[in-house]
């Protein structure tokens, strides 16, 4: 049986909203401080110009923060890097968690995949929460 932290990881890949509506939890930390609600609005913004770029799965690939000075994590928390297979685009997410559970998603600006030979893409947050970048 899957876990939560899976069945999350499950949602950011597939780009799927309402999963996403169903296993994040209302009082983890969101980037920009936003709450749950705003965070899913943001999110599915993101999927559309994903979509938009014909892609329809984005691969997890795991990695961590490389930067030595980052407010987020300081180099402890998991993340992954969700890479659209068409675009190339990704978006890079740290997280922090709990044996079953993660408390808090935030992006990272300078995030190192695990696997050789993947090279990092990034959607930045701004303004519009997501800008796309390679």
């Amino acid at each position: 049986m899957a876990t939560k932290k899976e069945f999350i990881v499950k949602a950011f890949s597939e780009m799927n909203v309402s999963l996403l509506e169903v296993t994040l939890d209302d009082d983890i930390k969101y980037p920009l401080n936003l709450t749950k609600d705003e965070f899913i609005v943001k999110i599915s913004n993101v999927f559309d110009e994903f979509k938009k770029a014909k892609d329809m799965i984005l691969t997890p690939y795991t990695g961590k923060c490389n930067a030595d000075n980052c407010s987020n994590n300081e180099g402890q928390c998991v993340g992954f890097s969700f890479v659209g297979k068409h675009s190339k685009n990704g978006i890079n997410l740290v997280f922090r968690e709990t044996e079953n559970n993660y408390i808090s998603i935030q992006k990272c600006y300078n995030f190192k995949i695990d696997r050789k030979g993947v090279k990092s893409y990034s959607l930045f947050i701004d303004k519009h929460f997501f800008e796309l970048r390679i």
